[in-house]
């Protein structure tokens, strides 16, 4: 996933045959509401993105994800600040995980 000031970005690769092969680059862009979050709640907006955009292939598959924020890392034990990560964090645990 890439965050920036001004749109999100997120790679969708599948392994075959233990070669990681790209399926689907997306994005999205940023309003201006959005462009005062944290960086750490762009990253979480961009996972739930992805996510709702391949739910139909990651549902029932174990799914990886790579970033560099340490607060989506630990996504289970982030405890949400307001209701808009509280919705985003329920999304993921009651429909992917």
């Amino acid at each position: 996933m890439r965050v920036r000031k001004v749109w999100l970005g997120f790679v969708f690769k599948k392994s075959d045959d233990g070669v990681l092969k790209v399926v689907h680059y997306c994005g999205a862009a940023i309003t201006n509401a959005q462009k005062n979050y944290p960086a750490s709640e762009l990253e979480l907006i961009a996972l739930v993105l992805a996510l709702k955009f391949v739910h139909w292939f990651a549902v029932l598959r174990k799914v990886t994800v790579v970033t560099d924020n340490s607060r989506v890392v630990y996504l289970n034990s982030w405890e949400p600040l307001n209701n808009r990560q509280r919705r985003m964090i329920t999304y993921m645990i009651c429909n992917l995980i």
